[in-house]
């Protein structure tokens, strides 16, 4: 008579709750001591309290935990002409992230990507310049007149107009389907791959409890309308109140006090990496058509980002966040509202240190405002 044998269904753990508990407080301490908030993580107003985990911190907490990321394709839509789908370009790619230690896979997150996605699919028009046809047509500051302004630096004539004046004022600022849908190929392809490994990541060093998915590429998708129609009228919104401590974009004393703020959050012997200062540097140099370094005094830096206070350029850094698009061949800006700061901050540094009186002048070429 042949005996059944009933296995011992329970599952022991891996490691001890000692284990466990040095494991957690590992993870805490390099959260907290060596991730950086708007760079490895960051909050993502409207999408509850917890941080998102941002591409960086997911690729610092994969060396630490001695992970390599590989890519595999799972499903991919390439449709150029729009053909099979109602005439309009659509491209679609679903990758998964799998991480290994040692040669062998301890973990993995899908992730995907679409031209459809409201980021991607639309665009804002801009108003154009009805006498040289270059864009940006800007609001000129209070201060210098008011009007409109076809900002020369930026490649335009310098010509202005009245506020009210029609060949402005009347130009239609509407979201739009983008024309080029197909220039962002490689953008597709890297966010989906970049949602796939921060997914990867949270599982398998269980940081879920720090942070959520890099909720900031996912927009829900609202109305809008192709170029072709005509916009309905608009009621004008009555503006809402707000305090001038929260309203960006920050003016450049405001953007100073902010910064001054954000760089004593770091030791007082912070250096920072030699490589980032230098891609900084070339960053801020296109952005400021080759004039970085009056740019970086009224920034609150000193002309030399070698001699300029540690912590200070870090902070300025860490608010620029400007990337390297291979594809582009060009330093890229995320975030629209950075953008507009540093053009307020181009827009008056080369007439405000020469009108300032003398002491405030010494003040100014230094960097500093008065309290910092």
């Amino acid at each position: 008579m042949s005996e059944i044998v009933v296995a011992n269904s329970f599952m022991e753990p891996v490691a001890s709750v000692d284990q466990a508990l040095a494991r957690y407080q590992k993870v805490k301490e390099f959260v907290s001591k060596i991730l950086k908030e708007d760079v490895d993580f960051g909050t993502i107003p409207g999408t509850g309290s917890k941080p998102a985990l941002l591409k960086p911190g997911a690729e610092k907490l994969s060396t630490f935990f001695g992970l390599h990321p590989i890519f595999e394709i799972l499903e991919k839509t390439e449709d150029w002409t729009g053909d099979q789908h109602g005439g309009e370009a659509f491209f679609y790619y679903m990758y998964r992230c799998n991480l290994l230690r040692n040669g062998e896979i301890v973990g993995s997150g899908d992730g995907s990507c679409n031209s459809w996605e409201k980021k991607y699919r639309y665009r804002m028009t801009e108003r154009i310049c009805p006498d040289c046809g270059h864009t940006p047509v800007i609001k000129g500051k209070q201060e210098y007149g008011g009007g409109w302004l076809c900002w020369a630096k930026k490649g335009g004539c310098g010509n202005k107009w009245l506020i009210g004046d029609p060949v402005i004022a009347d130009q239609k600022v509407d979201v739009v389907k983008n024309p080029d849908p197909a220039d962002q190929v490689n953008t597709y392809l890297k966010i989906s791959q970049k949602r796939s490994m921060v997914a990867a990541v949270l599982v398998t060093v269980n940081a879920s409890d720090y942070f959520t998915q890099d909720i900031e590429d996912y927009i829900p998708e609202g109305t809008y309308k192709d170029v072709t129609e005509e916009a309905a009228p608009k009621q004008a919104p009555v503006p809402k109140k707000k305090s001038d401590n929260s309203k960006r974009p920050w003016q450049p004393d405001k953007l100073r006090e902010m910064l001054r703020k954000k760089a004593d959050t770091y030791p007082k012997d912070y250096v920072v990496d030699e490589k980032a200062r230098q891609q900084f540097a070339a960053a801020l140099d296109q952005f400021t058509v080759g004039k970085r370094k009056p740019v970086q005094v009224e920034l609150g830096l000193l002309e030399s980002t070698k001699d300029s206070d540690q912590c200070y350029l870090q902070a300025v850094m860490d608010w620029l966040c400007a990337s390297w698009n291979s594809d582009l061949q060009s330093y890229l800006v995320e975030k629209p509202v950075v953008l507009e700061e540093l053009a307020l901050v181009v827009a008056q540094f080369d007439s405000t240190v020469d009108s300032l009186p003398k002491d405030e002048k010494i003040i100014a070429e230094l960097g500093m405002t008065e309290g910092y």
